[in-house]
């Protein structure tokens, strides 16, 4: 999950909360926000880390806007989500898709020679895989919501 310092530093801004309180809502220190505003460009941290402070910035209503480029996504802005309701559904989207490439990671790794299979077995290999990393990745993006 991308996210810029610039785009921590504006949203935290919008949202008016300090470090410490946006550490709390995203269940990180407060010192965590500190250093991770204190880079340039993309963070550099463990993406759980990284997740939560993005996850608790959407949740309370902020959408980050990103540019395509050959090179990736660049993070360009931040502003106030037009639509709650998609704010939740592309939080929920997006946790899907993270955990069908975990499943797939795993499988992959198994057998390499998986993409080879029909439709169906790839099919019945998410539908077995994807429930226990949704429901660690749900709990996760919604736990600041207490």
């Amino acid at each position: 999950m991308i996210l810029t310092a610039e785009q921590l530093r504006a949203g935290r801004a919008m949202l008016r909360l300090d470090q410490g309180q946006l550490g709390d809502l995203a269940q990180v220190s407060g010192e965590t926000i500190k250093r991770f505003e204190g880079m340039a460009g993309v963070i550099r941290g463990r993406e759980e880390t990284v997740r939560s402070i993005r996850s608790a910035m959407e949740y309370a209503g902020l959408e980050f806007l990103f540019d395509d480029t050959p090179m990736g996504p660049i993070g360009t802005g931040v502003r106030m989500a037009l639509r709650p309701e998609m704010k939740f559904r592309n939080l929920v989207a997006e946790t899907v898709k993270e955990c069908a490439e975990l499943v797939l990671d795993v499988e992959l790794k198994r057998d390499p020679q998986l993409y080879q299979q029909g439709p169906k077995i790839i099919a019945r290999l998410l539908a077995e895989g994807l429930p226990h990393w949704l429901e660690i990745r749900l709990v996760t993006a919604f736990q600041f919501k207490k």
